[in-house]
């Protein structure tokens, strides 16, 4: 079923962000998805060779996230798996996000999804509720992972032995000293337990995320085009 929903998923897609499908197949015994390839290997080789990343590149990053993520959204998908495993690399550098084992078409823009799935440490607090949940949930991950490439260390130290209750989510995060101002704001307006509060809620919410003063003064049709230099 996971293989059919991401297959369906794919074949619907057609982003610079995302990894495209270009054939699907099979014989008697397996089943094939092509795919772009990419050969720059994913995120978390990438920050785990370096620890972290700078302001300029944690920017640029995301950027290109978030207009994948827009896609999705304004096609009433929810990715439910963004984690650094996920983003891959092509060879000049830009990012595109794959797996789509664990996303979910909606009927329209106001369903709601109730399967508990996710990768614990990038998973939305409103996912335990057992209440539904909505798009809103990537932009919680989003700000785990802008965190996480800022930091080098998880907004949320969730292991094995962890048992994953609301609580988790109380806790003040904290920064380095020298992390810009801005970017402090926009994760913690991410990170906002209430998603009707978070960053990104509503019908116009990516706007709201792109209009934010960390991204002040970037050209997102020159991105889209991926005119700029990774």
């Amino acid at each position: 079923e996971h293989t059919r929903t991401e297959r369906d998923l794919m074949v619907k897609i057609n982003n610079p962000f995302i990894v495209n499908i270009k054939f699907a197949f099979q014989d008697d015994s397996k089943l094939y998805i092509v795919s772009d390839f990419m050969q720059g290997g994913d995120m978390f080789y990438h920050l785990h060779a370096c620890n972290k990343f700078d302001e300029e590149r944690t920017r640029f990053y995301a950027i290109e996230l978030i207009l994948g993520l827009e896609f999705l959204h304004k096609n009433n998908m929810i990715y439910r798996d963004l984690k650094p495993e996920n983003i891959l690399m092509d060879s000049m550098g830009h990012l595109k996000i794959s797996d789509f084992g664990l996303s979910k078409i909606l009927d329209n823009s106001d369903d709601k999804a109730y399967t508990l799935c996710g990768t614990p440490q990038y998973l939305a607090p409103e996912i335990l509720k057992n209440k539904g949940y909505d798009k809103n949930v990537d932009w919680w991950s989003l700000g785990c992972l802008i965190y996480e490439m800022f930091v080098g260390k998880f907004a949320f130290e969730i292991n094995n032995r962890t048992r994953l209750s609301l609580e988790l989510y109380n806790k003040k995060l904290k920064f380095p000293r020298h992390m810009d101002e801005d970017a402090k704001d926009l994760i913690n307006k991410l990170l906002v337990v209430d998603p009707k509060k978070r960053l990104g809620y509503g019908i116009n919410g990516c706007d709201k995320i792109k209009n934010h003063q960390f991204f002040e003064g970037v050209n997102w049709n020159e991105i889209w085009n991926k005119q700029i230099i990774p």
